[in-house]
């Protein structure tokens, strides 16, 4: 087992995949999802390619909140910027297009969580 220095660090450390997954409700309990969130991939796709910036505001919006009420150090996305979340869910969705939009940034947010936990 990995000996942690920093009782801190290693706290976060351990933190970070349970903060990624409550941007997914626990099983058992429904969240109810609105506005844009609620579109499949299939059609974030062709949103994109119509340059429709609809969605791409819903995206920053489940960012910034999660960046607010979830992330410790409030930045979740200090890895990456707009676009390459953007990119992310473009690639996410064009492998999975009957998967919701709200299912991709979940997917999205463990990702960054992930790569903010190797900082």
């Amino acid at each position: 087992m990995v000996r942690c220095v920093v009782s801190t660090l290693c706290a976060m450390t351990l933190a970070i995949p349970a903060l990624a997954a409550s941007a997914v409700p626990p099983a058992g309990k429904r969240a109810t999802t609105l506005g844009e969130g609620t579109s499949s991939c299939g059609y974030w796709i062709e949103a994109r390619k119509a340059n429709n910036q609809q969605l791409d505001a819903w995206v920053r919006g489940f960012v910034t909140a999660f960046n607010v009420y979830v992330w410790p150090d409030g930045d979740v996305s200090r890895t990456t910027d707009i676009a390459g979340m953007m990119a992310w869910i473009d690639n996410y969705c064009a492998q999975n297009p009957l998967t919701g939009i709200s299912s991709a940034v979940s997917a999205l947010l463990v990702e960054l969580a992930s790569k903010g936990s190797e900082r």
